[in-house]
């Protein structure tokens, strides 16, 4: 890592800690907490103060300036979502053959935000549309992982309907293999939600580690029983989170 890159990396160590720590925007804490000396903190402080990124409130204390307040208020965490995945996903699609999808926990169901059909037949998805969560791999992943409380809210509102024979309709049924998902890290669709179709997804990680959304490969034909996820699907995620900001650069 070249100087440069070193000081432009601990400015932004600087600007998450000052707005997004536990020292409710005090210069002095911020900078004993990254270990830089007093003078570079104030250096760095008076640059982004100088770039709108920060804004002085009482003394030795920042909060966010109107730039960087102007700047969130334009952006869209799903347009973000959509524009960091797809190209992703297209690969993936084109690897595996199989249609690749990224859906959110949207009002109780599954909305897709990304599809990317692979070599097999064309499935009835849409980007934009939705899907019950019980029953499809995206949605079990996304349910394992959202507030208990609301798990449970959303369990008992039911009746939950039969889309095939192979649906799973009981209350305490879908919550013993929301557990299993939330145990082994994915959740499978085995002709769930249409006869002849299997799906297999992973979690989305924020840099929070909190799930965020869902990636899953989807294919007709009773030879393409997923017992564990691919490595192409482990990959895709990964570089998803990557460019989402939990770590690493491609």
């Amino acid at each position: 890592m070249n100087s440069g890159t070193a000081a432009s990396d601990k400015m932004l160590d600087l600007l998450e800690t000052l707005l997004g720590g536990n020292q409710n925007g005090s210069l002095r804490a911020a900078a004993e907490t990254l270990g830089l000396p007093s003078s570079t903190a104030h250096r760095m402080a008076a640059a982004l103060v100088r770039r709108g990124f920060i804004a002085p409130a009482q003394r030795g204390h920042y909060v966010s300036g109107m730039r960087l307040a102007n700047l969130v208020a334009r952006s869209n965490p799903q347009d973000t979502l959509e524009a960091v995945s797809r190209p992703t996903l297209r690969a993936l699609a084109s690897e595996s053959g199989a249609t690749t999808h990224l859906g959110i926990w949207d009002g109780e169901m599954v909305t897709y935000l990304v599809k990317q059909a692979g070599r097999g037949a064309t499935l009835f998805t849409s980007e934009g549309g939705q899907l019950e969560a019980y029953c499809s791999a995206i949605g079990k992943v996304l349910l394992a992982h959202i507030d208990p409380a609301k798990r449970d809210a959303y369990l008992s509102a039911g009746p939950f309907i039969a889309l095939t024979d192979r649906t799973k309709i009981d209350p305490a049924d879908i919550q013993a293999e929301l557990d299993e998902v939330a145990r082994l890290g994915f959740a499978l669709d085995q002709q769930e939600i249409a006869q002849d179709l299997f799906c297999i997804a992973l979690p989305v990680r924020d840099a929070g580690g909190t799930v965020i959304a869902a990636v899953s490969l989807s294919v007709t034909g009773a030879a393409a029983k997923w017992v564990e996820p691919p490595a192409a699907l482990r990959r895709c995620v990964a570089t998803i989170e990557r460019r989402l900001g939990t770590g690493g650069t491609d």
